[in-house]
């Protein structure tokens, strides 16, 4: 009977890693070729409740250019006056990013806007290797908040 269950549980395992190594090398090859979108589905923000998003909020890094469109909830240090509009929504040509492998086979990127138009300091997102992330984004003048959502290819331009 043990030999029966120890046959089942490896025979089930086994077609699946072929396809989650596959996917791993499709997240590092958008992350290497630096045209990959972060999808928000959750934010999580200090003090407060998570909440599932289920609007498009999204991260995308089109080699030469950063656009960031992302709800925030939390405190303010200094806030702006007669605007409207999240402070996380934004795009610039102007930032630094580095990459580094994680331990689990997925990256660890770390993205710093610069410009007069953001005051977000920095982005850091954790991929894993089955396309899942975390985004923490730390701000000059706010409250971080971090988000989590999936990792994928630029959608198509029409």
């Amino acid at each position: 009977m043990a030999a029966l269950l120890l046959y089942l549980g490896s025979a089930c395992g086994t077609p699946k890693e072929g396809s989650s190594e596959a996917a791993a090398a499709n997240i590092v090859a958008l992350v290497d070729s630096q045209t990959y979108q972060f999808t928000a589905t959750q934010m999580n923000p200090q003090g407060g409740r998570s909440r599932i998003l289920n609007t498009l909020y999204f991260v995308r890094v089109d080699k030469d250019k950063l656009s960031v469109d992302l709800p925030y909830v939390g405190r303010a240090y200094n806030a702006s006056i007669g605007t409207s509009d999240s402070p996380l929504r934004f795009e610039t040509n102007t930032f630094e990013q580095s990459v580094k492998e994680a331990k689990n086979g997925g990256r660890e990127i770390t993205i710093k806007p610069s410009g007069q138009n953001t005051d977000v300091r920095e982005l850091f997102l954790t991929i894993f290797s089955n396309g899942a992330g975390t985004l923490n984004v730390t701000s000059n003048n706010r409250q971080s908040i971090s988000f989590s959502g999936n990792v994928s290819s630029l959608p198509q331009k029409k």
